[in-house]
């Protein structure tokens, strides 16, 4: 009876041995599943910012372009006032030396 308890006894601690590893394989398998769905979470998390870094980019692009082109069409207009009010200031200039010389010469038809 004490060979059998023995034998029993044997039995049931390769049992619970069997058990345990069983236990072990489960929990890092359940580890692993968790890894790699951390590492999917984690890719997803990546790709999602690379997309939404690459929208800002693009819409920063777009507004530094249409700046520019603000900028652009503000100097094309500062430059053209600039072109007509030297214009005006030609055109006084040339007024005001016709009529200084027309002041100063003896008009031709009073040389009588």
């Amino acid at each position: 009876e004490r060979k059998v308890q023995q034998q029993c006894e044997i039995e049931r601690q390769k049992l619970n041995q069997q058990l345990q590893a069983e236990r072990e394989r489960e929990r890092q398998r359940r580890e692993e599943e968790r890894r790699v769905e951390i590492e999917r979470m984690n890719e997803e998390r990546r790709r999602a910012l690379e997309k939404l870094e690459e929208q800002r980019r693009i819409e920063r692009e777009a507004k530094e372009r249409e700046m520019a082109a603000m900028m652009h069409r503000l100097n094309e207009q500062k430059a053209e006032e600039l072109r007509q009010q030297a214009a005006r200031i030609q055109a006084e200039q040339a007024v005001r030396m016709i009529q200084s010389v027309s002041r100063s010469s003896p008009d031709p038809c009073n040389i009588m």
